[in-house]
């Protein structure tokens, strides 16, 4: 069966660029921060800092219409994910962890 003229199935074409309703790609560290941060965006989890909120607020949004969210991702990197408020549970431990992931690697801190 010949499939000259037929367009493949949707999300197949590798020249389709991100755009408006298509998300960028993002590399590992922020795809699983766009994970983990969606219980917390879509309100089924609470006890996150108004200011942590905004943050993920910011990349999701950005992220879902398509844009770059590599400015609100920095910002997020720059907050240190010890002194936000987020909750003890698996949702929160599992933001922490992409936050942390974020984050430049910091070396021990030495012992006078």
């Amino acid at each position: 069966m010949p499939t000259e003229g037929v367009p493949p199935p949707p999300g197949r074409r590798p020249d389709i660029q991100p755009g408006p309703g298509r998300p960028v790609p993002t590399p590992a560290p922020a795809s699983e921060l766009l994970t983990a941060l969606i219980p917390f965006v879509n309100g089924t989890t609470l006890g996150i800092s108004q200011t942590l909120y905004k943050a993920l607020y910011r990349v999701s949004v950005t992220h879902l219409r398509g844009h770059d969210p590599g400015e609100f991702i920095a910002r997020l990197a720059s907050m240190s994910p010890d002194r936000v408020r987020i909750p003890d549970t698996d949702d929160g431990r599992r933001l922490r962890a992409a936050l942390r992931a974020l984050g430049p690697a910091q070396p021990p801190h030495a012992q006078p």
